[in-house]
């Protein structure tokens, strides 16, 4: 399995000043260049990137008011009139039709979402396999669930697979850990946890079941959280729970299993 590592940097002082004064000097010749194509005459062919470069980069260094941009980098200071050139294209093509539905802005509101769904995932797996020795997952078939037109967004902004990845990935670095995933066809939400009894297929839409066999009141979630953990713990005895013989699969460090085993349902971002 093929890991990937994200690192924050914290630079020196040094180094800080000199990642302002590139900073500082991208956002001016972002903003000259942003001058440059609004003073152009209505009806008349704008400059094209290129020639924004030479303007704002090239010409600019020889006058005494932009000399100090040869202090730094071209490359950056190129890219800032790269990056004003796709923001008038995307805000063109917004306007014209051309991206139904979308509008200037969205893609950066979706990347901050992303962000702070990843940061999510990644800390409450990390958390999940630090303070357990086994984590139980289901194997659940995401693409069948995502037939359900009200529930796929949804279910796709859950990022269940990415969880299941990183907790797996986690416990193969962490000694005496390990995750067990359970199978897909085994009726956790069907069951009592309590007395076994087996109810059947309960519709989505009931959040709250009272076994007619013991008089427990379940959560619906917090019902199949423990009957998971009791599959992936090998605690079932009921034949029935299995269907074509599909087994439990484990992965990471196996170790001796704790005398207090801990369950929870999490609902990512529900």
């Amino acid at each position: 399995m093929k890991v990937r590592y994200q690192y924050r940097i914290y630079p020196t002082p040094q180094q800080v000043k000199g990642l302002n004064q590139l900073f500082g000097c991208c956002r001016v010749v972002y903003n000259d260049a942003l001058a440059i194509v609004r003073s152009v005459p209505q009806g008349e062919k704008w400059p094209s990137n290129a020639e924004l470069q030479k303007l704002v980069i090239t010409q600019a260094k020889k006058t005494a008011e932009r000399e100090w941009l040869a202090d730094v980098s071209a490359v950056p200071l190129q890219q800032s009139v790269q990056d004003l050139g796709a923001a008038f294209k995307n805000f063109f093509e917004s306007r014209s039709g051309k991206r139904k539905g979308s509008k200037v802005g969205l893609p950066r509101l979706k990347l901050k979402t992303a962000n702070i769904r990843k940061d999510f995932l990644h800390k409450t797996t990390t958390q999940l396999i630090h303070e357990n020795q086994v984590v139980v997952l289901e194997d659940l078939a995401v693409k069948t669930m995502l037939g359900n037109r009200k529930l796929a967004r949804a279910i796709s902004e859950q990022g269940w697979g990415t969880a299941r990845t990183m907790c797996e990935a986690k416990a193969n670095r962490v000694n005496d850990r390990e995750v067990r995933i359970i199978s897909r066809w085994e009726p956790t939400s069907q069951i009592c946890s309590d007395c076994g009894f087996r109810w059947g297929k309960v519709a989505l839409s009931v959040r709250s079941i009272l076994c007619v066999s013991c008089g427990t009141e379940h959560d619906r979630d917090g019902n199949a959280a423990k009957n998971i953990e009791k599959s992936g713990l090998g605690l079932t005895q009921d034949s029935k729970w299995t269907k074509n013989g599909r087994k439990t699969r484990m992965s990471g460090n196996p170790t001796a299993l704790s005398s207090q085993p801990y369950s929870e349902q999490i609902g990512l971002f529900a």
